[in-house]
């Protein structure tokens, strides 16, 4: 099936998929094999990787120096972020339109914590996410509160909060890594022809699985899912990765 297809193109979460998951999210660096990997994939000519994830593009971007970053596709921010080869990243104008009523809650969710260390609140402009994965059960009576005061901040619509693994984040509603993977695909197979992989493993990622009926779809955990296929680990992934890179030429 792959093989046959005129051209993979290949979207790849970040955490929890190319690297593990670390207590703060500024660790999470990708290792000497995995940049070398996602290099090797961007030279092979049926191969389109695209990074996809919820950080911002420009953090991904200096995770990855020291390989052809300016080559590499990227999906930032859940989506609210493109960027193509050899191109700038660009903020889609939907995400623009709520970057104030974010930056109200984010401010907000700072004076409530004041003190607090074991939470860690990620400014990503387009949207917000609070981590809360060093804090003890002590914390969880002020994290309730947090939680209460978002649901009640985006209920007026135009937002949308996502619950991940230990974070919980505020964005721009009718944005996801779904939606993102479909412009990907009309900006670089308008004529269609190509064969889409999308590997993830986390509940963000199902956006792409879902938009993704005629593909491939890898969930990175065993937890129910719409994808048809799983790995257990990062290197399980990498090991398909280096198969693939290998066999589609």
């Amino acid at each position: 099936m792959i093989k046959k297809a005129g051209a993979c193109l290949l979207f790849l979460d970040y955490d929890g998929t190319l690297v593990g998951i670390k207590p703060r999210p500024q660790d999470a660096r990708p290792s000497k094999r995995t940049k070398s990997l996602v290099r090797s994939l961007n030279k092979n000519p049926r191969i389109y990787p695209v990074l996809v994830s919820g950080r911002p593009i420009l953090h991904l971007m200096d995770f990855f120096k020291g390989t052809p970053v300016k080559e590499l596709c990227m999906v930032g921010s859940h989506g609210a972020e493109i960027k193509l080869k050899d191109r700038k990243p660009q903020i889609i104008e939907a995400a623009k339109k709520q970057m104030g009523q974010i930056a109200e809650i984010k401010d907000k969710i700072k004076d409530m914590l004041k003190q607090k260390e074991c939470f860690y609140i990620e400014d990503k402009t387009v949207s917000v996410a609070l981590h809360y994965r060093n804090c003890d059960k002590k914390e969880l009576p002020l994290l309730e509160r947090v939680s209460k005061f978002i649901s009640e901040a985006t209920r007026s619509g135009g937002l949308d909060v996502i619950e991940g693994k230990k974070v919980i984040e505020v964005k721009a509603s009718k944005i996801d890594k779904g939606m993102a993977i479909q412009v990907m695909e009309r900006k670089l197979f308008p004529d269609g022809g190509q064969i889409n992989i999308c590997i993830g493993d986390d509940v963000t990622d199902e956006h792409m699985f879902l938009k993704n009926p005629r593909g491939i779809n890898i969930k990175v955990s065993q937890s129910s899912s719409n994808a048809q296929y799983y790995l257990n680990t990062i290197s399980e992934v990498q090991r398909f990765l280096s198969i693939i890179n290998r066999e589609v030429r």
